[in-house]
C-alpha cells in the first residue's frame, strides 16, 4: 500500500498486505470506489450488516 494513502471506511484494510489486495474496485451496490482484493464486489460499508434486527427484542 502507498505510504501517503489514507484508507477510507469503504476500503478492506485487511486485504492490503496480500498480493491481490490493493486494487481499485467499484462497489456494485452503491457505485463508490474502494481499495481491496481484486475479486471483491462490495465495499466494506455495503458488506457490513446495518445491525441485528432481532438483537433488541428481548
Amino acid at each position: 500500500m502507498l505510504d501517503w494513502y489514507e484508507p477510507t471506511q469503504r476500503d478492506w484494510t485487511e486485504d492490503f498486505p496480500h498480493e491481490n489486495g490493493n486494487y481499485n474496485c467499484k462497489c456494485l451496490m452503491c457505485g463508490e470506489m474502494f481499495i481491496g482484493h481484486k475479486r471483491r464486489f462490495t465495499c466494506r460499508v455495503c458488506a457490513e450488516p446495518e445491525g441485528d434486527p432481532e438483537g433488541d427484542n428481548v
